[in-house]
């Protein structure tokens, strides 16, 4: 998967990647168990472009997946 999401980044001059729905289970704020956070934390260390993080029942980005290329948009 990082794979074809690198080439497809590779076709724009300044990607922006959406990572949707980072929590393990439906309505709850733990990202603990999420494998979505290790996926995020491999697109960025892979500098494919901005990564934008949409996840509703977070208010701020957990201290792993804090980097210079990543943003979290608010549903507000």
């Amino acid at each position: 998967m990082l794979n074809k999401l690198r080439a497809m980044a590779s076709e724009f001059k300044t990607p922006k990647i959406a990572c949707l729905g980072l929590a393990f289970k439906a309505d709850i704020d733990d990202l603990r168990e999420s494998p979505a956070v290790a996926i995020v934390k491999k697109i960025i260390s892979g500098n494919m472009g901005q990564v934008l993080i949409v996840e509703p029942h977070i208010s701020k980005l957990p201290e792993q997946l804090m980097g210079e290329q990543v943003e979290l948009i608010s549903l507000d």
